[in-house]
């Protein structure tokens, strides 16, 4: 959490901690990794009973981590040929990139006011670009949550995911 320690930083740790890393829930997402890590270990088995190919098992872990973390932020598995994939991907590199270089305004304080390099202009890019993909991401959530609502009831039970958690938090008038 990178906020001064306060009113708002506790309200986070609780939410962190209570809701979102709680015991309760990594548990209720225990059947879900089970399912990605035996589907990870079909898709190595097929790869290898097919035996023309070494198996990249770094790619294959990365994909179980992506699918993971995805079905438990979003109740979706983002797939390879999925468009919001690439477009991640492209973020990391490109924020990896920009972490990694040379800023000379971090070095000599009299250049901090001036983006001699772009630095300043190329990560306002690159959060609109995350802004704009996040957004439609938790609109298209919050329509499938209606949709589901309309559909079972208002009642039916149903996993919540992280992002569930997150806007009932953001609904509910009791919250800070």
């Amino acid at each position: 959490m990178f906020a001064p320690y306060g009113d708002y930083w506790k309200f986070m740790k609780k939410i962190c901690m209570s809701e979102l890393l709680g015991g309760r829930t990594l548990d209720q997402f225990c059947p879900l990794r089970q399912q990605e890590t035996l589907r990870l270990l079909r898709v190595l088995q097929k790869k290898g009973k097919a035996g023309r190919e070494a198996v990249d098992v770094g790619a294959e872990l990365l994909t179980l981590t992506n699918r993971i973390m995805t079905r438990m932020t979003i109740s979706r598995a983002c797939c390879e040929n999925d468009c919001d994939v690439e477009e991640i991907r492209k973020l990391v590199q490109d924020s990896s990139e920009l972490a990694g270089k040379f800023n000379l305004s971090d070095f000599i304080w009299f250049f901090k006011n001036w983006d001699l390099q772009g630095f300043n202009k190329r990560l306002k890019e690159m959060m609109e670009r995350f802004d704009t993909m996040i957004e439609r991401v938790i609109r298209e959530h919050q329509e499938d949550m209606m949709k589901k609502r309309k559909e079972n009831g208002e009642g039916a039970p149903h996993v919540k995911d992280l992002l569930d958690i997150l806007l009932e938090i953001q609904e509910n008038e009791n919250s800070e």
